[in-house]
This record gives structure tokens, C-alpha cells and sequence, in this order.
């Protein structure tokens, strides 16, 4: 089995993505989003819209067809 080294570049790139990743979940749950969304997941089950989860991007509406 081999191992692959990273370079300092991409390690420094990965550590910012984390850190951003890391500052957006800390947003959302600051400002209750997350409660929002959950709420409105409830208030739309059984219906044919539904909210997705999109890590790291954020969240959409779906509509099923009829």
C-alpha cells in the first residue's frame, strides 16, 4: 500500500475549506436556521414540495410532479 504526500498547498487549501465549512454550520445554528428548516420540513411532509440538503451549498425546494 502506498501513501500519497500532499503538498503544503493543497493541505493549506483543505484547511480552508474546513475552516469555512466549520463557520457556516457555526452560522446556521447561531442564527436557528437549522430549527427553521426543520419546522418547515414538517409543516410540507405528506405534500409534494420538499426541502434537500445540499452540504456545504445550502439548501433547495423541491416540488414532485402531480
Amino acid at each position: 500500500m502506498s501513501h500519497q504526500s500532499l503538498g503544503p498547498t493543497r493541505l493549506a487549501g483543505w484547511a480552508a475549506i474546513l475552516k469555512s465549512t466549520e463557520f457556516l454550520v457555526t452560522a446556521i445554528v447561531a442564527s436557528g436556521l437549522r430549527e427553521h428548516i426543520r419546522k418547515l420540513r414538517r409543516v410540507l411532509t405528506g405534500s409534494r414540495y420538499r426541502i434537500e440538503t445540499h452540504r456545504g451549498i445550502g439548501y433547495s425546494l423541491t416540488v414532485a410532479q402531480r
